[in-house]
């Protein structure tokens, strides 16, 4: 009994009581040019220096909160209601900033043009979202081709007449899309041994050109050419002797010509 006695005073006498901290919960910016943040449980008393964890993001949420949809990135967070997000915000699905009344059309947003989404109210300037853009389709859309020189080119849906120095909000869509109903083929050598086919609009290549099966250049009088140098058989035009038509071949069509 002596003994525990003892032990017991030693205890006592060398043991100091821990006090618990009192602590709350802070939300923390990562930085100003993202829009994510963290939350801690730190002391009151400094705020973090004698205590700091990072915890849940759910233990920052105040009772008061609001969605807000960002035009920026196009995403919705929900953010405090005191301070509009400056002590509180977090990602969450974008379904649950869609407004109650939305349209969809052809737009052009975060620098990309497209089918989407938006509030009726602004048509995009609250909400907007991409969609399929099959969603867009109608039967009064109007096709136009923009040339990238006099071979190339991309074809864009919209849903009214272009007009000089108007911007008008398109959807690239297939170039089929832009084929006119009159056109031609044009066989353009790439090099002595080889070349492209393109259809283009009858009239202008500005107004349509796409690159098409080398077969559709191929005129009526060909003949087969071996080039000993290459060890390859070409069809070539008759005519200027592949100076209009040249296309590799299989080696055996040359065999019996």
């Amino acid at each position: 009994m002596k003994k525990l006695s003892l032990i017991a005073i030693l205890l006592l006498a060398y043991t100091t009581p821990v006090m618990a901290l009192k602590t709350h919960f802070q939300w923390k910016r990562d930085n100003d040019k993202n829009l994510k943040g963290k939350c801690f449980e730190v002391d009151s008393k400094t705020y973090g220096t004698k205590y700091k964890a990072k915890v849940k993001v759910e233990n920052c949420k105040p009772g008061k909160t609001y969605f807000a949809f960002n035009l920026r990135n196009g995403d919705c967070y929900e953010v405090d209601d005191k301070s509009n997000g400056e002590n509180y915000y977090i990602r969450i699905k974008r379904e649950l900033c869609k407004p109650k009344k939305t349209i969809i059309k052809i737009g052009t947003f975060k620098g990309r043009s497209g089918c989407y989404i938006v509030d009726s109210a602004t048509s995009g300037e609250l909400y907007y979202q991409s969609t399929n853009d099959k969603e867009c389709n109608s039967a009064n859309d109007l096709f136009s081709w923009k040339p990238k020189n006099e071979l190339r080119g991309k074809c864009f849906r919209h849903t009214s007449p272009l007009v000089e120095g108007v911007e008008e909000d398109m959807i690239k869509v297939k170039e089929i899309k832009c084929r006119p109903k009159k056109t031609i083929h044009l066989f353009v050598k790439t090099s002595h041994f080889d070349g492209d086919c393109y259809e283009q609009d009858a009239t202008s290549s500005l107004k349509y050109s796409k690159r098409v099966n080398t077969e559709l250049c191929k005129p009526l009088n060909t003949m087969f050419v071996f080039y000993n140098k290459k060890g390859q058989c070409y069809e070539v035009d008759e005519e200027t002797s592949g100076g209009s038509y040249v296309s590799k071949v299989k080696n055996k069509l040359c065999k019996n010509n």
